[in-house]
Order: C-alpha cells, then sequence, then structure tokens
C-alpha cells in the first residue's frame, strides 16, 4: 500500500476526463500542452497497457493540489465541475508508473467509491 495521498479529477462514476470526444468541452486551447504519462516516460502504448494490473482499475492522479492545477488551468477546473467533475484523495493500493506530473496507479476496489476531496475550483493545498 502507497504511504502517500494522491488526488485525482473523477465524476461520480470513477471517470477522470480524459475520453474519446469529451475532450473539446472542457480543455482550454490557451492552457499547458499536456502529454500522457507512457510518453513523459518514452515508453510504446502496448508497453504502458501491459503494465497495468490486470483486474485492477486503474488511472491517474497527481502527488499535490499544485500539480493539480499546474495540469488543469481554471477554466478547465470550471469547465470540468459543470460537468459534474471532482478531486479526490486517496491513498492508491499500487503505484504503476511515475513522471514528473502525475502518477499512475491501480486498486482492488473500483474508483467510484473514492472520498471527495471537494470542488476543483476550490482545489487549494491544505
Amino acid at each position: 500500500m502507497s504511504e502517500r495521498h494522491i488526488f485525482r479529477v473523477q465524476d461520480s462514476e470513477g471517470r477522470g476526463p480524459y475520453r474519446p470526444g469529451f475532450s473539446r468541452f472542457w480543455t482550454d486551447p490557451d492552457g499547458p500542452v499536456v502529454r500522457p504519462w507512457w510518453d513523459e516516460l518514452g515508453i510504446p502504448l502496448a508497453e504502458a497497457v501491459r503494465s497495468l494490473p490486470v483486474g485492477m482499475y486503474s488511472g491517474c492522479g497527481f502527488r499535490s493540489l499544485e500539480l493539480l492545477n499546474q495540469w488543469f488551468t481554471p477554466i478547465e477546473r470550471e469547465r470540468l465541475q459543470a460537468h459534474g467533475f471532482v478531486v479526490v484523495r486517496f491513498k492508491p493500493d499500487r503505484i504503476i508508473a511515475q513522471t514528473p506530473t502525475q502518477v499512475v496507479f491501480a486498486q482492488r476496489a473500483p474508483l467510484f467509491g473514492l472520498p471527495v476531496y471537494g470542488p476543483l475550483t476550490e482545489a487549494r493545498a491544505a
């Protein structure tokens, strides 16, 4: 079990905002260019997929609210919140990979049950 909490942006079903066709509703064209974790680590997508444990729920999060706020602009956080997204905070069962900006994790339980930390527009360091 990981000793550190991570933060994640997700909806009530436990899904993150990156899904086919949805990004156009919330991304800020003036925001930072973000890259998928496998690209940040310089590994092929097929290898990244193989690294995810079978039978567990996987996703991406952040080691701090500061990193979350660097990834999503204020406009993006407002738009995502309007679509029902919140910030959750939890200790993942397993860390799969880490980049300078994000953490890839796996959980035994579905992600929809993670404890809500707060609204996206109020995501500030405690």
